[in-house]
């Protein structure tokens, strides 16, 4: 939402409508710094997007809000992004490309049955 204002708006469809949406697109957690944020303080927390690949397929420690959300993304990034009208063509255009390489191996683990 671009501002408070805009609450008044707000109907159980829309939110509705938005959770749908948000079900297929990939999630950032709320360390990660996406293109367009603003940074008023550097903390010891901020990550970039790919960072949670990464750390996931290395076998680093992940907090369950991290794994959870890159084992999700790889898995929509693996099947394709459906997008359905340009802001949501805007968001994934935005997002950083996973790299080939993690995308196979992603899935050749997936399938053995290791992020279940």
């Amino acid at each position: 939402m671009k501002d408070f204002g805009s609450l008044a708006s707000l109907t159980p469809e829309r939110i509705l409508n938005t959770v749908h949406t948000a079900q297929r697109l990939p999630h950032h957690t709320w360390r990660e710094l996406v293109p367009g944020d603003e940074v008023f303080n550097v903390g010891k927390s901020a990550t970039s997007p790919n960072e949670k690949y990464y750390r996931l397929l290395a076998g680093q420690p992940l907090d369950d809000c991290l794994k959870r959300a890159a084992i999700r993304n790889l898995r929509i990034w693996q099947r394709g992004i459906e997008v359905h009208d340009q802001a949501e063509r805007n968001f994934v255009d935005a997002l950083p490309s996973v790299p080939n390489d993690v995308l196979a191996e992603f899935a050749a683990r997936d399938r053995n049955g290791e992020f279940d």
